[in-house]
């Protein structure tokens, strides 16, 4: 998806939500290795990190750089990590 950004926005849009999602990802791979205090403070930045990225597709979808039905398919996994992630904090509780 974001591969087919128009050119002057892959390398700023594009660019900035292909590397939250890695960020994303290495933060949940150090939580999985972290102390338990630790994993909190991850998890708690997993959380900031996914809201942030559905705004930047919200951008995205109101500059018409994704399709209604990328931005619906894209929420539906980015909640399914949400739960995820609510679910590994509230079990850390």
């Amino acid at each position: 998806m974001l591969g087919k950004f128009p050119r002057q926005h892959r390398f700023v849009l594009g660019d900035r939500m292909a590397q939250r999602l890695y960020h994303l990802l290495e933060l949940l791979v150090r939580a999985t290795y972290a102390s338990r205090q630790a994993k909190r403070e991850l998890l708690g930045a997993a959380n900031v990190e996914i809201e942030v990225f559905r705004h930047e597709l919200r951008i995205a979808n109101a500059q018409q750089l994704v399709t209604v039905a990328q931005v619906e398919h894209a929420t539906r996994l980015l909640d399914g990590v949400g739960r995820q992630v609510g679910g590994w904090r509230r079990a850390l509780a």
